[in-house]
């Protein structure tokens, strides 16, 4: 069957499709894949546009030689790769603190003296009072900045940095003596035992109001300051799920440091990592022993879990901005870097190292040089952002990474998957298509004529291997990449391009050496609310199954890519064949 057959007979559920990628700008035909959409006022005109967008695509392809027959055979696989639907940020919390925004600021209450020792435990937003949410296991009125943070049925009230019940009328609200007070549940009040936890009785409004503040001083000497949010930097998420707790580790800042941080959860969207760091630099001599740990990638084998990750070296606009005081690295002033959720133009890197953990919590660097370090010209800049993944039938290896500052994406197979030994570079044959290790996805290859175009940064890999339904295995590679989405637009009556910015895309390789990129890609792209053109950038990818549905956790940031977002979530939930 040609792959024109193949896109005929997808069309056909195109009447059953139920998701879109939200927001995005790309439409989600079915199950299968995603081509641009355009700004529409009538069905016609969206079958029009539709149609001829593909043909104007189909022609290119052709004319470029893309759509080979024989290289697309066992890829056309139809979960996992679209439509993603946005879930928003991920809920993460450390300690008694959820982790905020990294350029955002410490955030909380001002309560009576004494509630901090009394606060109720809760699992869940049904174990707590109406007007609370349940914060870091804690039942509490939630600090929010943003109408995102506050969750269905929730709005932030900005004036006072609460979330609240959003209502129509009373009845909407619960609780003696309650009211609906410009559609926000409030409650009448002349004590403060009257209110809930987060809350102070105002005697001047008679309502129970919440007072902002980011430590002790912005309170009374008769209340404490009682954080929820602390801002701090996370990045490069690595998961494992075997029919157990889910299991998160990421690479987060501590005084501007990053090291990697551990959580697990039954809940795949929210997670209380450990406060104590699970892999941490060693105590500083001096300011140049200040590194850090990023992107880690762990991988279960059974009697041991294996984690690849990256030590880099912290650069600043000057050398007295890195600073070893007492034996801890209190890393002050701006990082001279851009795209903070990826390797920086001017960012270091010692290489890839391992580390081993019989337990997910303990960690322990074996051994103590880098089981990867730069060789071939095309790693002379670095390499970074490992991926590793095993083979569920043969046991072995497979280490993915970062070339260069996005050139490309390289990989090697292991010796031994136990000891992570990688063979020696210098025995490669340079008639081999990939004897040792290889780059096998540059810019070049990513870039389409029309989808994807002028792709100049290749980054973050991430691959994971399953059966197809034919029996056999296939590589499945999520990654970010630089470049423009679609052609122009049109935004309230103006012609615009939309400008580069990082996207996630797709790949699949029947053997983790020879790719074929998925020709509809980026597969999860984001455009900001009420406008076509003002799209964010995803970077980091980490995708796993849960049921039939796929996963997708990513580092967020805007469009440049230098304002980071953390963490976020979205989810692909196709429908199984045959349904």
């Amino acid at each position: 069957m040609s792959l024109l057959d193949h896109i005929q007979i997808r069309s056909k559920s195109l009447r059953a499709s139920k998701g879109f990628s939200s927001p995005s700008s790309f439409f989600a035909v079915g199950r299968y894949m995603v081509i641009p959409a355009f700004a529409m006022k009538s069905p016609c005109r969206f079958c029009f546009r539709f149609v001829f967008v593909w043909f104007l695509w189909i022609l290119a392809a052709v004319g470029c030689g893309n759509l080979d027959d024989e290289a697309f055979k066992g890829f056309h696989v139809n979960t996992g790769v679209g439509p993603y639907k946005d879930m928003g940020g991920l809920e993460m919390c450390i300690g008694p603190h959820r982790i905020g925004l990294p350029d955002s600021e410490m955030g909380g209450f001002c309560v009576p003296a004494g509630t901090s020792a009394s606060l109720q435990l809760c699992s869940t937003d049904l174990d707590c009072n109406t007007r609370e949410k349940c914060v870091c296991g804690r039942c509490i009125v939630k600090f929010c900045t943003r109408n995102d943070e506050c969750g269905e049925g929730f709005s932030c009230d900005f004036t006072a940095n609460r979330c609240v019940r959003k209502c129509d009328d009373v009845c909407d609200c619960s609780g003696p003596n309650a009211r609906c007070d410009i559609g926000m549940c409030q409650q009448m009040c002349l004590v403060n035992a009257e209110c809930q936890t987060g809350e102070i009785c105002s005697l001047s409004r008679a309502r129970c109001l919440t007072v902002p503040c980011t430590d002790q001083s912005d309170c009374f000497p008769d209340e404490e300051c009682i954080i929820q949010r602390e801002p701090r930097y996370v990045s490069g998420p690595s998961v494992v799920s075997n029919s157990g707790p889910v299991r998160l580790w990421v690479d987060m800042d501590v005084f501007g440091q990053r090291m990697v941080f551990g959580a697990q959860s039954f809940d795949p969207k929210r997670f209380d990592f450990k406060a104590k760091a699970a892999l941490e630099p060693e105590r500083c001599r001096q300011d140049q022993d200040c590194e850090e740990y990023r992107n880690p990638s762990v991988v279960d084998l059974g009697s041991q879990f294996v984690m690849f990750f990256e030590i880099g070296i912290i650069h600043f606009d000057s050398a007295d901005e890195q600073v070893c005081g007492d034996g801890v690295c209190e890393v002050s002033g701006e990082r001279n870097e851009s795209h903070v959720g990826v390797c920086p133009e001017d960012c270091g890197s010692e290489g890839i190292f391992r580390a081993v953990s019989d337990d997910g919590f303990d960690w322990v660097i074996d051994p103590e040089e880098p089981v990867l370090t730069p060789y071939y010209t095309w790693e002379s800049e670095g390499l970074f952002s490992p991926s590793a993944v095993v083979h569920p039938a043969t046991g072995e290896l497979y280490l993915y990474y970062e070339a260069g500052r996005g050139d490309g994406i390289g990989v090697v197979k292991a010796v031994d998957a136990l000891s992570g030994s990688f063979p020696d570079p210098s025995q490669d044959s340079p008639g081999e298509r990939c004897g040792v290790r290889c780059q096998v996805l540059r810019p070049q290859e990513v870039s389409t004529p029309i989808l994807w175009r002028a792709i100049s940064s290749v980054r973050t890999p991430m691959v994971i291997i399953e059966k197809e339904a034919s029996g056999g295995w296939l590589f499945r590679m999520w990654f970010s990449a630089w470049g423009y989405e679609s052609p122009q637009a049109t935004s309230f009556g103006t012609v615009e391009q939309i400008p580069a910015n990082y996207s996630i895309g797709y790949a699949g390789s029947p053997d983790g050496f020879m790719w074929e990129v998925w020709p509809f890609n980026p597969v999860f792209d984001r455009i900001y609310p009420n406008t076509f053109v003002n799209h964010a950038s995803e970077m980091s990818p980490y995708v796993i199954r849960f049921g039939k549905d796929y996963y997708m956790y990513y580092g967020g940031a805007d469009r440049e890519g230098v304002t980071w977002e953390n963490l976020g979530l979205a989810v692909n939930s196709p429908p199984i064949m045959g349904e």
